[in-house]
């Protein structure tokens, strides 16, 4: 470990022995749960209190990046800046505040050693980051800034997956949040992937694999990379979408001769049948608690869709008041339950809209024109989705931030950021 006193002069011994907070992965863990308890449990119809940011008219955390040491210092402060700057929960200043944080690290080769400081001196977290990989290092080290501070999930760790069919055939794809090391998850050329969800909390990714005329559910593990069928019951089953616990899957299946609603367990088995009827049920998205399934219906000659909702154990299923859209499909509910962003229109009309819990109405977002298939990141700040064959990220609560961040990689037709 670096020498502090060393580094960081102004720091006095009794600052770093007696103020320092070590912050290790398991109470940043509780830190975590106890904010998520703090911000209540979301349901249906009760709205989750927002954070402190600039919707409200206060002054963001204010941070200055300090000059990195080691042979990988310049490289990974540029990298911490941008981080932070694209989190949009955060003001990166450039100099030092009596009013602001300071992170202040060594950086050799991949690993990274960072201590974050409180505007009045004392060091808030002290931490190794020494994956191999720099970037990896360098994402979590400002999602614990980000989280430690706002109470809010950071989203440079976070993963998107995509679906493009860049190698010839649709394929599933990940990229970092920002766009960077695009790298493919299916790699069988004779299946095509699509449907893609990610769970980083199953530690999975799971799809939608078309091969010979059939549409089965594939899993894929994140860290073994192994793959493994979950499901293969007679018809299509398309859809799959991991609950935010990582212990079930909601899936649209069409074995009894209409296309329904249903929930098995991750690792596949006997399923539950959610919906009972001649519409057709696609695109399924949980609430945060687990307790309902979204979902896009449509007439059985595929016409009208609509989004609708129903129980994770079954019943009847309810329509969201979005009648004012015409075509409303692709549903996706934000981890904190305050929204649910859909696409409405259809083809080069087609937008992204966002309906409100609490209130109850649907904005269209302004210049989404074309835009379609929405996936909130676990901020549920920004929101990832597909336009002109290129992946798109848009600051919801940054007039309008919107950020291209990958393109020029064939026909992209699906994204989903992890969970």
């Amino acid at each position: 470990m670096l020498d502090y006193q060393q580094l960081f002069p102004f720091a006095t011994k009794a600052c770093i022995t007696l103020q320092m907070i070590r912050v290790t992965a398991s109470s940043l863990a509780v830190i975590a749960s106890v904010a998520s308890a703090q911000g209540g449990d979301p349901r249906l119809t009760a709205p989750v209190a927002q954070a402190v940011d600039d919707q409200e008219g206060r002054p963001l955390p204010r941070v200055f990046v300090g000059t990195f040491r080691g042979d990988a210092g310049e490289t990974t402060a540029g990298l911490v800046r941008a981080d932070l700057q694209s989190s949009g929960a955060v003001e990166v200043i450039s100099f030092e505040s009596s009013d602001g944080y300071g992170i202040h690290a060594e950086a050799i080769g991949g690993w990274v050693d960072a201590v974050i400081f409180k505007p009045d001196g004392r060091v808030l977290l002290q931490r190794r980051y020494e994956s191999p990989n720099l970037r990896q290092n360098v994402h979590r080290l400002t999602d614990d800034f980000t989280e430690i501070v706002t109470q809010r999930p950071g989203i440079a760790g976070s993963v998107i997956a995509l679906v493009s069919d860049n190698s010839g055939k649709r394929q599933v794809y990940l990229c970092d949040s920002d766009g960077a090391d695009i790298r493919q998850v299916t790699t069988d050329p004779e299946l095509e992937g699509i449907h893609p969800n990610i769970s980083l909390t199953n530690g999975r990714i799971v799809y939608t694999a078309i091969k010979d005329g059939f549409a089965d559910i594939w899993a894929v593990d994140l860290v073994s990379e192994e793959s493994k069928r979950l499901i293969n019951a007679p018809g299509d089953n398309l859809h799959p979408t991991l609950s935010p616990d990582g212990e079930r899957l909601a899936v649209t299946m069409s074995y009894s001769g209409t296309t329904d609603l249903y929930v098995t367990t991750a690792l596949g088995g006997r399923a539950r049948r959610l919906t009972q009827d001649a519409a057709i049920e696609n695109s399924p998205s949980w609430s945060p608690d687990g307790r309902h399934v979204a979902f896009a219906r449509t007439n059985e000659e595929g016409q009208g869709s609509h989004i609708c909702y129903v129980s994770s154990l079954g019943g009847v299923a309810e329509a969201l008041p979005v009648a004012e859209q015409a075509e409303s499909s692709e549903p996706d509910w934000s981890p904190d339950g305050q929204n649910i962003a859909f696409t409405t229109g259809t083809g080069p009309t087609s937008q992204i809209a966002v309906f409100t819990m609490s209130t109850r109405k649907t904005a269209v977002l302004e210049e989404t024109e074309g835009g379609h298939s929405p996936s909130w990141a676990p901020d549920s700040r920004h929101l990832a989705y597909l336009k002109d064959d290129a992946l798109w990220v848009l600051d919801v609560r940054s007039n309008g931030k919107r950020t291209k961040i990958a393109s020029d990689f064939g026909n992209v037709s699906e994204a989903a950021w992890s969970r």
